[in-house]
């Protein structure tokens, strides 16, 4: 999902820098596949990042950026264009190309990152990342009124964001192959399959998590469209929903008292009270020791019930809906 940042300053020429950003195009593809306007994604999965290409595609004619240096006040060759990359949660930055404002830049430049080459924490940050493109002050200037006058001003700025995936706990699908089915003991036509086991000893869940799926659906789940996003969902459910089943099969073996297990899980299992810590989030209730218990035990014995309260916090009901609008206007 794109977001348009704005940064409101009392410099003169904003719309004019802002005007100049607007005509950068961001466009995205994933192992060659034809470039899809960053707007129309959404969301990308983590196992899309290494063949993730970003191309941020501009040309400034010499006639805008004359107008830009005389709406600011401030000479072209002391503006730059620059991009950065930002974790949306560690907040870790890095800038990915520069150009400077008095060269010639209306030949048509398409700068493409791949964040599998970056070798940038800030594009494998876990809940995604920011592109953005700022028009910044080189160096400082004699101080008047409404303008900009301290190096590293920003002028103006627009970002594109990412995002991963949060309702997954951090794990990626393994294709789900003939083989695999073998292995597993699966039906032929069978489209996913959650394998856990051993979650109360571990330090991270997903380690003991195995999520597979069709290797021909997994193939078409490559950026987010409303059909593939109620894919995800509807996975992440399933996903939730045997974690939880497991965790309270292994607390009900291990002698816990039923009653108590979300109080035993939070103090002795760590990372099974946070899990259920955010499974309270995603569906919306308190995180208190009542709830926790609550979605064990609805884990166990009544998972339809579950489901019914993790479609409520996803909003299943209203991406079903948009998804057969415009399914029905395709």
């Amino acid at each position: 999902m794109r977001t348009e940042q704005r940064t409101i300053v009392p410099f003169k020429g904003a719309s004019a820098a802002e005007a100049l950003l607007d005509s950068i195009t961001f466009d995205m593809s994933i192992d060659g596949s034809a470039p899809t306007p960053a707007e129309e994604v959404e969301r990308i999965h983590p196992a899309h990042l290494p063949s993730l290409s970003l191309a941020a595609r501009f040309a400034f004619s010499e006639s805008d950026l004359d107008h830009l240096a005389e709406e600011t006040g401030i000479a072209r060759s002391n503006m730059l264009l620059v991009l950065v990359a930002t974790g949306n949660v560690a907040r870790r930055s890095g800038i990915l190309a520069k150009w400077e404002l008095d060269k010639d830049l209306s030949e048509p430049i398409n700068h493409v990152i791949k964040p599998s080459s970056s070798g940038m924490a800030a594009i494998g940050d876990a809940s995604g990342f920011a592109v953005t493109a700022l028009i910044r002050l080189r160096s400082g200037l004699e101080r008047v009124p409404l303008r900009a006058n301290v190096a590293g001003t920003v002028l103006a700025r627009r970002s594109v964001s990412f995002r991963l995936p949060q309702d997954n706990p951090g794990l990626s699908p393994i294709p789900l192959t003939v083989e695999r089915r073998a292995e597993l003991g699966l039906p032929e036509h069978c489209m996913t399959f959650v394998q856990c086991d051993s979650l109360l000893e571990a330090d991270d869940l997903t380690s003991r998590v195995s999520v597979y799926v069709d290797e021909a659906i997994l193939s078409e789940l490559t950026v987010e469209t409303p059909i593939t996003r109620q894919i995800q969902a509807g996975l992440s459910i399933d996903v939730v929903i045997a974690m939880a089943s497991q965790i309270h099969r292994e607390l009900e073996e291990s002698g816990a008292t039923r009653g108590s297990f979300a109080e035993t899980a939070a103090k002795s299992y760590t990372a099974c009270g946070t899990f259920l810590a955010r499974t309270c989030k995603a569906m919306g209730v308190d995180n208190d020791f009542s709830h926790k218990e609550e979605i064990l035990d609805w884990a166990r014995n009544n998972p339809a019930l579950l489901r019914a309260n993790l479609e409520h916090g996803w909003g299943i009901r209203d991406l079903t809906k948009r998804m057969m609008r415009e399914g029905i206007a395709s």
